[in-house]
């Protein structure tokens, strides 16, 4: 299922302002050698929300200041450390030496830029995932599902609107937060939910805190709340074959990651085919069991009946004996 939905001007126009300052021939926030990569992420952080963007943005202006003052500019990962997935990108970045850049930015127009997308509180593709969501757990209420959702985007500045969003509009204290930190108030309450109900677990002293918490949100999403928003970090290694739904917010820009995705979601499909086989089947034995029973249970009842009437016509031919 798609939900279409259009930007509002104001995300139109953060688009285009954005777009005309990736497409100067030389940008000195970004290292040259690096500056295709780079423009290739800043765009889908982009395409992620203004939310992710404006911090980025806030990342050029620090790192153009740096570079007025004479100081090194931040790493590109400093950069982009509000973004998860992105390991075998930044061992690429990290291959080769700068070139300098011989544009003079001007630091104001980046400002403006940053400001710009800071005073942008509403995105269509927020309001968009309101309505998917709400189609996607009325048809898992209908087909007798698990009420459960997967949330997935690129950003953790993303993730903290889509929680911002999403507990305003009916699902407060329904949302568990998974990325590549797990730190906070919610991974707190995670952590103490898991630790009181859970009757037995002996790794916990064998297992790091960071493995112990994934543990913990996991538990809590599957017995507690009923949204899980998810960074690319969320995408390996958890099993969430109880979450009937999955939402990808930011679609992956790597054409592998898409067709894990894809792949994920076939096979969660495959699995409810496969359960709804099993059930159908299970079904099916219980009710030949209880005919076979029944058949049992009356032919038994039969020879009841015959012994029963075998017996009376002794007796009364005994009796019949005795009186003659």
């Amino acid at each position: 299922m798609t939900e279409d939905f259009t930007p509002t001007d104001d995300e139109i126009e953060l688009y285009n302002l954005v777009s005309e300052y990736l497409q100067r021939p030389d940008v000195a926030a970004i290292p040259y050698r690096q500056r295709h990569l780079m423009i290739l992420i800043y765009r889908k952080i982009l395409a992620s929300s203004s939310f992710a963007i404006a911090r980025t943005l806030q990342s050029l202006v620090d790192n153009i200041q740096r570079q007025i003052e004479g100081l090194e500019p931040e790493s590109i990962e400093e950069l982009v450390k509000d973004v998860d997935g992105y390991e075998e990108e930044k061992e690429e970045i990290n291959k080769g030496e700068d070139e300098d850049n011989t544009e003079e930015e001007n630091e104001k127009e980046e400002i403006a830029r940053k400001k710009f997308a800071e005073s942008i509180n509403k995105n269509a593709k927020g309001d968009a995932l309101l309505v998917a969501l709400d189609k996607a757990l009325k048809h898992a209420n209908e087909m007798g599902w698990n009420e459960k959702a997967v949330v997935f985007t690129e950003s953790r500045r993303t993730q903290e609107y889509l929680l911002r969003l999403l507990s305003n509009n009916k699902y407060q204290d329904r949302i568990t937060v998974f990325n590549g930190t797990n730190d906070g108030s919610i991974a707190t309450r995670a952590y103490t939910i898991w630790k009181k109900e859970r009757t037995r677990y002996e790794g916990e002293g064998i297992l790091s805190r960071d493995a112990v918490i994934r543990e913990a949100l996991i538990h809590e999403f599957k017995d507690h709340s009923k949204i899980l928003i998810a960074t690319e970090a969320g995408a390996e290694g958890i099993n969430l074959q109880f979450c009937n739904i999955v939402i990808n917010y930011d679609l992956p820009w790597n054409p592998q990651r898409a067709m894990t995705f894809e792949d994920r979601q076939k096979s969660r499909k495959d699995i409810h085919k496969l359960e709804k086989e099993y059930s159908h089947l299970a079904d099916k034995i219980s009710m030949e069991k209880k005919r076979l029973f029944e058949e049992k249970d009356n032919e038994m009842k039969k020879l009841e009946n015959k012994l029963k009437i075998k017996m009376l016509k002794s007796c009364i031919a005994k009796a019949w004996w005795k009186m003659e």
